[in-house]
């Protein structure tokens, strides 16, 4: 991964896009369309400076169901000679890449391929039976009825976009064009740990307490060494779920989130840092915490299952962003780039925000 904080780049990259009109209508022209684009993608990162996808290629496709069982996203399967290199996941429709990583997993791997749901950010499932899902993350079991407020959802999260043409496609055909990028800047926050709530035997549904404590140990590393005396991230995790009510059952309330916060760092002695909830954060905002070097938690609630009593959703770390301007439509794509508590996605993970993403909510870490 790059080590600069920022990065504006003005000259213009050149490169070929195709974009399928259909996955469905011609499976071995759009997979061939779909590989095209990853590729051209790999290509891009590359030239963007991103190091880590040299050596690396497309080589599988796996396509993905929505909530309405149509196909309408592309898993592609990322490797270099020594194995798997991470995942793309492709809009069928668009051509838009919505959510991608490196690393040597990628999500649904070893599951039941040919039964694949992707259903948001970070969010896929196998299909049991007809009323069935099995979420892949964490092998909980939940009903198709609670997908029903997945559109709601993405209304709500579109809102983070920062006065940004649309990140759809202004061509859904097979013909070829120019894509050309400006405009371009990229912004990382070095030393977040990412550590995985399934390894944390003490609670379930513990992503919030987890989050917490990869927040904790950053600012730990920083110079903050009271705020874990034993260096142990499960202690840390441990003393949170207890401040904030954790419970197995529903997890976290948001409301808990930042009262646990705050009651942490302060019985560590720490007054200067305090946790705040923002209800309606943009893309300028995150951008602003990333490049603070504070990294704040971001709220998916596109996410899974609600188990009864629980208000839902999946906490994440925010540890980057990307954005630049397409000249060849003028689309403007944000990226936030998070650590997101499982072990199935490597360690940075790439969602595209608006349409495609569902944060709607931040809780900034204050020093």
């Amino acid at each position: 991964m790059k080590k600069i904080a920022r990065l504006t780049l003005s000259a213009v990259l050149t490169f070929t896009l195709l974009v399928p009109s259909a996955f469905a209508a011609d499976s071995t022209t759009a997979s061939k369309d779909i590989l095209n684009i990853a590729n051209q993608k790999i290509e891009e990162r590359i030239q963007l400076g991103h190091t880590e996808f040299e050596g690396v290629t497309a080589e599988k496709i796996i396509g993905m169901k929505d909530e309405n069982e149509e196909l309408t996203k592309s898993l592609v399967i990322l490797q270099r000679e020594s194995g798997i290199a991470g995942y793309f996941i492709i809009d069928n429709n668009s051509g838009l890449l919505i959510e991608f990583a490196t690393g040597d997993v990628y999500p649904g791997q070893g599951e039941d391929e040919n039964n694949l749901y992707y259903f948001g950010p970070l969010f896929y499932a196998n299909k049991v039976d007809s009323n069935t899902f099995e979420e892949l993350s964490t092998d909980q079991t939940f009903e198709a009825d609670s997908l029903q407020e997945i559109k709601v959802n993405r209304l709500k999260a579109a809102d983070i976009l920062d006065a940004a043409p649309s990140t759809e496609s202004q061509s859904l055909n097979n013909d070829v064009g120019i894509n050309t990028i400006i405009n371009y800047e990229y912004g990382f926050i070095n030393g977040v740990p990412d550590y995985q709530q399934n390894d944390n035997t003490s609670m379930s549904n513990d992503c919030v307490p987890t989050a917490g404590a990869n927040a904790i140990m950053y600012w730990r590393n920083q110079g903050y060494t009271n705020l874990s005396s034993s260096g142990l991230w499960k202690n840390v995790a441990d003393r949170l779920g207890v401040l904030m009510s954790h419970t197995d059952k529903v997890g976290v309330y948001s409301s808990k989130i930042a009262p646990g916060m705050n009651s942490y760092t302060s019985e560590k002695g720490y007054s200067n840092f305090t946790t705040t909830w923002d209800s309606s954060p943009t893309f300028n905002k995150m951008k602003s915490e990333v490049n603070a070097k504070t990294p704040p938690f971001l709220r998916l609630v596109n996410y899974g299952y609600t188990p009864e009593g629980s208000d839902g959703g999946h906490l994440v770390n925010l540890v980057g962003y990307e954005t630049y301007t397409d000249t060849s439509d003028w689309s403007n794509p944000q990226y936030a780039i998070v650590h997101d508590n499982w072990a199935s996605t490597g360690e940075n993970v790439y969602l595209l925000l608006g349409q495609y993403g569902s944060v709607t909510d931040m809780w900034k870490i204050k020093d």
